[in-house]
């Protein structure tokens, strides 16, 4: 994570790996090196994430720093973990932008790979009349209309398995029995 592959850092200060690295993690170091201190006057640990967004690929880490203490209370060392949390933040924004998308006027159907209806977003309850706890475990076959031949739905089917899209127009069925077309 902090490209020290290429350096002699053992036995070396922080700070003198962090400057061997280059200008732009000496920032870094600065930064990090202001929470070392706060962590020597804590009983407790801290808690800290950071974005390193001057590498090739930005990655995320959360820090916890401890101090080590003797049995007088003396410091006489800190130990500091860090992790890759990249994954866990792109994750959350993902839901985040999910969460937004899901409040569309337009309806939305999430289902999982074999098809079962897995969420809904109120504008489909609108459109449609079924509340999510009619649908969510069953497929979109329930508002199937009748207008279409087989051949329609496989074609569906298999460029949403292509491409993971498909949009075109397509008649439906709403809980009342009515049909009617939508994009």
């Amino acid at each position: 994570m902090f490209q020290l592959d290429s350096i002699d850092w053992q036995g070396k200060t922080d700070a003198e790996v962090f400057s061997a690295i280059g200008p732009e993690m000496r920032i870094i170091y600065e930064q990090y090196f202001h929470h070392d201190e706060a962590s020597h006057g804590r009983n407790a640990s801290l808690i800290l994430e950071r974005k390193l967004a001057d590498q090739a690929d930005p990655i995320e880490l959360e820090v916890r720093k401890v101090a080590i203490r003797d049995n007088d209370g003396t410091q006489k060392g800190l130990v500091v973990i860090g992790r890759d949390i990249t994954t866990r933040k792109r994750t959350e924004q993902y839901l985040r932008v999910a969460d937004t998308a899901m409040e569309l006027q337009q309806g939305i159907i999430i289902t999982d790979a074999n098809s079962i209806i897995q969420r809904v977003n109120k504008a489909f309850t609108r459109l449609t009349g079924y509340a999510p706890d009619e649908v969510i475990g069953k497929t979109p076959a329930i508002l199937k209309s009748g207008r279409h031949d087989p051949e329609f739905y496989r074609e569906m089917w298999a460029k949403l398995k292509t491409d993971n899209i498909w949009r075109g127009e397509i008649w439906d069925r709403r809980k009342n029995g009515q049909i009617y077309p939508k994009l």
